[in-house]
């Protein structure tokens, strides 16, 4: 289910291909790694590797809007002995402001504002007391976050950039609070 979210803005960024006007206006799409970290006070800090796709539109030179969908391809486990929990990312969604600062011909510092949808699922087993039978849970952690990141990025070519930043996420209706380390690429239609 959580490749769903990824296939379907995927679709939703593929078919835009307007051509990039010399004054920043245009569409791109693009990937990207995300080092993830939650922090939750019902678990320990987990550490997630997740995939994102990105399509945005730049409205001119420093300002733009972007959608996010990003999945976990990785888990974070705990044993403590008498619990063991798995933790993953089943999906996020960001809907983000961004602005651009140039610093150089090539180089932008960049900031985003915005909202965001998540869904983290915990799963394991808990043991009370050794003459107890452990017995299995499952947690799910959903909600909406406001997020806000800061970041640069570089342009290879006239079409193609490498960007990089630091996502936090405060979940808006729950207590969970997490943030990224991201590096991807873009491309401009």
């Amino acid at each position: 289910m959580k490749y769903i979210y990824l296939v379907a803005a995927g679709l939703l960024v593929a078919p835009v291909s307007l051509a990039q006007s010399a004054d920043g206006k245009g569409w791109y799409g693009g990937v990207g790694y995300e080092y993830l970290v939650v922090d939750n006070d019902a678990i320990d800090d987990r550490e997630l590797d997740t995939l994102s796709i990105t399509g945005g539109l730049n409205l001119n030179k420093s300002f733009g809007a972007e959608i996010t969908a990003a999945t976990g391809v990785g888990d974070d486990s705990v044993d403590y002995g008498n619990y063991a929990a798995k933790t993953s990312l089943n999906h996020r969604i960001d809907v983000m402001g961004v602005a651009h600062v140039p610093i150089a011909e090539r180089l932008n510092l960049t900031g985003k504002l915005g909202v965001s949808n998540y869904e983290f699922q915990t799963k394991g087993w808990v043991q009370p007391a050794s003459d107890v039978s452990a017995r299995g849970f499952r947690n799910m952690d959903n909600g909406y976050a406001i997020a806000g990141e800061v970041g640069a990025e570089y342009a290879l070519t006239n079409d193609l950039t490498v960007d990089a930043g630091y996502t936090y996420y405060d979940g808006i209706d729950t207590d969970t609070e997490f943030d990224t380390l991201k590096v991807g690429i873009k491309k401009k239609f």
